[in-house]
């Protein structure tokens, strides 16, 4: 049982990420800025400003500042930019994608002269990711192949030697047995194509890897925010997160040579749903009219998945489509798996100045310790013991700073903003040093009733994308990814 799920977890994390189990819990636990235009342009620095619907993502206190009701819609312009490189060779892919990022209404109402003096209500949602992107990633190897790993874990099975090949893995191993690119030999010992890797040992092969990947992460909320003396405002809202990603990938390999004869064609896609709940308090103090001083925090994210898993093979060796096959000889359509992820918690400190009429300033700093994500409740029972053990072993506490400006000359305002998002790795990982930085500007126009705000940011960093891991291989086969991530979004608002 651990075997068969061991397999699915590995592959539910695609090709990438082999022996990486962690990386599912992140993709769930990152947030970028996302909202209103105003807010975007801000860097997402919006913890002690309030007044704006991205306030019940980041601090619901913010709903307290509302003096009336309000009703907004953000179309958002999505383009992301890769660039990989990978055994010296580079090469970039784009993607385009049209989308919503907010849609919020905020209905306020008075509560008296003295005390709580007024409280606002709201509802609607907030993009906290989007994972659209197309990756591709080309180069020779004289070092491995990505079958090395199947020879290895086929050879290996529990520990304690080869595998019968009835019961290789169906989605990996017994693609590759069953399509002739790795073959048991006269000792029973699981070796790799010598048309591949000759039997002097040597390899000279060029490998592809094309990665499409789509989805999103809205946070649909509910909120209450009350003013106090025009003093203290505080509010809590409850969230429901709904995830959709997916992805698809195409591994190929070919002989290096002039030929360049495809050796194999490896197709992975993954399906992850599933709704995610968490809730937020927060406060704002304004001890006197220049300065406001919020802090947030944020529950974990309960979310609640369902993986959907599907490979085949196209090889040389038969010249035919291998698909994966039970014990008995049946064809398995796909794998699926149910299971919960729990993000870590989020304290968020925030400091806004007030300069009258003509200018803002504002900064957060978000505190998260993502060695603090779990797996839980498999739908097998499985208690996710090793995978939360590379979790704690691997990620730290860390820092996400945000910072944004305003300035206002009459009905138009002027905005840009700053953020840092930390590297969650620690210090000894190959991504200890893969923060992301996002730029952000923008413009609005406002009066009594209407309003319409533009914004265009950009997010950027580089990583190691990790392909497999292989026994010829001191570190996992990675490729070097600097991507870009462009928004350009306009919210038109409604005051009554």
């Amino acid at each position: 049982m651990k075997r068969l799920f061991s397999f699915f977890i590995v592959a539910s994390l695609s090709l990438y990420s082999f022996e990486q189990n962690q990386v599912d819990a992140l993709r769930y636990s990152q947030f970028y800025s996302g909202g209103t235009a105003r807010s975007v342009a801000l860097g997402g620095a919006f913890g002690a400003l309030g007044g704006d619907f991205y306030s019940v993502s980041q601090n619901p206190a913010g709903l307290g500042i509302y003096r009336g009701s309000e009703l907004t819609f953000t179309p958002e312009l999505f383009y992301s930019r890769v660039n990989a490189r990978y055994n010296g060779n580079s090469e970039e892919d784009l993607k385009y994608n049209f989308n919503f990022n907010n849609i919020g209404y905020v209905s306020s109402f008075d509560l008296g002269d003295n005390g709580i003096v007024s409280g606002s209500f709201a509802f609607g949602f907030n993009k906290l990711h989007n994972y659209h992107e197309n990756i591709r990633i080309e180069g020779p190897n004289t070092q491995s192949s990505l079958a090395d790993m199947f020879v290895e874990s086929a050879n290996n099975g529990e520990g304690f030697g080869p595998v019968d090949p009835v019961y290789l893995l169906p989605f990996t191993e017994g693609l590759f047995f069953d399509g002739g690119i790795i073959d048991l030999d006269t000792n029973g010992f699981y070796y790799l194509n010598t048309d591949i890797r000759n039997e002097n040992g040597e390899i000279d092969i060029d490998q592809q890897n094309i990665l499409e990947r789509s989805g999103k992460m809205n946070e649909w909320v509910f909120s209450l925010g009350f003013n106090y003396e025009h003093i203290v405002y505080f509010g809590a809202s409850f969230s429901m997160i709904p995830i959709d990603f997916k992805e698809n990938s195409s591994f190929h390999e070919s002989d290096g040579g002039a030929g360049g004869i495809e050796y194999f064609r490896y197709n992975e896609s993954l399906s992850v749903s599933g709704t995610g709940f968490t809730g937020k308090l927060g406060i704002i103090v304004k001890p006197v009219s220049i300065l406001r001083m919020g802090f947030a925090y944020h529950l974990p994210v309960s979310y609640y998945l369902s993986d959907v898993y599907y490979a085949d093979l196209r090889s040389y060796e038969v010249d035919q489509i291998i698909y994966p096959i039970d014990e008995f000889g049946e064809r398995i359509d796909y794998a699926s798996y149910e299971y919960r992820i729990v993000t870590p918690a989020k304290a968020v400190g925030s400091l806004g100045i007030m300069i009258g009429k003509f200018a803002l300033l504002s900064s957060d700093i978000e505190f998260i310790n993502y060695a603090g994500m779990r797996l839980t409740d498999a739908s097998d029972g499985y208690d996710f013991s090793d995978e939360n053990k590379t979790v704690r072993e691997i990620y730290r506490k860390n820092l996400n700073i945000k910072t944004g400006v305003e300035f206002r000359l009459g009905m138009l305002y002027l905005r840009g903003g700053f953020g840092y998002y930390g590297s969650p790795y620690k210090t000894s990982e190959p991504n200890a040093d893969a923060y992301k930085l996002s730029y952000s500007g923008g413009l609005g126009v406002r009066n009594k009733n209407f309003f319409i705000d533009f914004a265009l940011s950009c997010l950027t960093g580089e990583e190691l994308l990790m392909l497999y891991n292989s026994p010829f291989n001191a570190n996992p086969v990675s490729a070097e990814i600097t991507d870009k991530k462009i928004k350009a979004m306009t919210t038109f608002g409604f005051r009554f």
